[in-house]
């Protein structure tokens, strides 16, 4: 092959650019953004942390929350006393995180490697054609933030091992202890970058670093200070929905860790993504080895932490993402040096990755629906200060019209944490007559409310019937109202 794919590059990294911002205004709202912008409403309206969409918890959630992502909630907080209760400046913040971790890419290579341009295109190409960064990326949760962190954190303490600037070492424990103050989960890069200043036997600094870390890292407790109030939320965080008892034995991070390959492999996004990077790694060992060794230990240490730390949930396979992307950049750029074998099975998988990955973004853009216009709709016969069960999009904007908004998930948090009911219709209709809101409302739409939908289909049902002790009032093309009758 005599035609250099690097020469495509500003091209590919054009097209990434142009169906991302095109994609931009038709973002599906999913429950994750609703749960973190409301924790981050009450922060701003109450000073508390609270979770009304999951009434009905034994946990105690709706009336004080003690774990979530704190620095980025308060960012949120911030982000709503400037702009008011606005799902779009909310994912400004991911989006603003999105830009500097692929800046900070982009420069890491160009100043580590050469200064040519293809360090500026095939991060960009490789960033927002992965389906879960061009999701994550306008998505008011925090995984832009901690990678920013994350990757920092490397670059800093890679700094040190070739200048050996204290200061660096500093910045790093700075950024390990924002990382984990943004993300529990941020304790695999703020552990990889300890174990990395051990494997380099810089056991004086791995002090300093660890102490920082710690100290920014401890900012996570404001909101525990109190007498008794981190006992509490040691036992809320127990009674985590997203935990099960399988997490807390003494042998389960070894088993979560043993079972680490399978978020690379979690489905074809990622499948696709982890064979290029394989792809990578073998065809360029070489100098991955002699240029990268600081980042492949710390890729590797991030890996095992993780691993240990938290269940093979996709989302979190993030958190790896701009290893890989500087791996592949390095590979990508050596285009010409490569084999014709390898230049034949990079080209195939890195089709493979661009391709997969595209479809799985267009499946995200396809469900959207204009969210303000549906809610205003919905609510406009119901009085305000109304409880209200119903799909999560209802948060933005009815919370702050006075509406109180719960969540059918906390109906699939009971079943798969607590005995109180079964996951039968049956049972879902007793947590609906047990937990009491003012009105239900059903929406038809898949992937907005598939809790309802999963035993029973919305649309079939008709006027004055009865779902327990709740009556249909309205019923629409796309959504029924349902009244609690006395």
């Amino acid at each position: 092959m005599k035609w250099d794919l690097n020469k495509w590059a500003p091209l590919l990294a054009f097209l990434g650019v142009l169906f991302f911002v095109v994609s931009l205004p038709y973002r599906w709202l999913d429950h994750d953004e609703a749960v973190l912008g409301e924790h981050a409403y009450w922060w701003w309206k109450t000073g508390q942390y609270r979770s009304v969409l999951h009434y009905g918890l034994p946990n105690g959630w709706d009336q004080l929350l003690y774990s979530t992502h704190k620095a980025f909630v308060l960012l949120g907080s911030a982000s709503i006393s400037i702009f008011g209760w606005s799902l779009t400046a909310l994912r400004g913040i991911p989006l603003f995180f999105g830009i500097v971790v692929i800046f900070l890419v982009q420069k890491y290579l160009r100043t580590e490697f050469e200064n040519d341009r293809e360090y500026l295109y095939w991060p960009v190409t490789l960033f927002l054609f992965q389906a879960m960064f061009f999701t994550a990326a306008y998505r008011f949760r925090p995984e832009t933030m901690l990678m920013t962190f994350g990757f920092l954190n490397f670059w800093l303490l890679d700094s040190y091992f070739k200048t050996g600037k204290f200061k660096y070492v500093v910045l790093a424990g700075i950024c390990a202890g924002l990382g984990l103050f943004t993300h529990l989960n941020g304790a695999a890069y703020a552990g990889a970058g300890g174990l990395l200043l051990w494997s380099r036997k810089k056991i004086g600094p791995s002090v300093a670093y660890g102490i920082l870390g710690i100290a920014f890292g401890s900012l996570y407790l404001h909101n525990m200070l109190g007498p008794g109030q981190f006992e509490e939320f040691l036992a809320q965080y127990r009674q985590n929905p997203n935990l099960s008892e399988a997490d807390w034995h003494w042998y389960s991070p070894m088993v979560k860790a043993l079972s680490e390959h399978l978020r690379f492999f979690h489905s074809a996004r990622e499948v696709s993504t982890s064979l290029l990077l394989l792809t990578a790694l073998i065809g360029s060992w070489k100098i991955l080895k002699e240029e990268c060794s600081s980042l492949l230990r710390y890729f590797l240490f991030t890996i095992l932490i993780l691993g240990a730390l938290s269940r093979q949930t996709p989302i979190y396979y993030m958190i790896y993402l701009p290893f890989i992307v500087v791996i592949v950049s390095v590979h990508l750029h050596r285009w010409t040096s490569l084999s014709n074998i390898w230049k034949g099975a990079t080209l195939f998988f890195l089709a493979g990755f661009l391709l997969i990955n595209s479809s799985f973004s267009w499946e995200l853009i396809s469900r959207r629906t204009n969210t303000v216009a549906r809610t205003t709709e919905m609510v406009a016969s119901i009085p305000q200060g109304s409880s209200i069960v119903g799909p999560t999009s209802l948060l933005f904007n009815a919370l702050d019209e006075g509406y109180e908004i719960r969540s059918f998930k906390s109906f699939k948090f009971l079943v798969r944490n607590y005995p109180d009911y079964p996951d039968t219709y049956e049972g879902l209709v007793n947590f609906l007559d047990d937990t009491a809101p003012d009105y239900i409302i059903l929406d038809h739409i898949d992937y907005n409310q598939d809790e309802f939908g999963d035993f029973r289909d919305p649309s079939e049902l008709t006027m004055s019937e009865s779902v327990g002790s709740f009556q249909v009032t309205e019923t629409h093309e796309d959504w029924t109202l349902l009244q609690r009758m006395p």
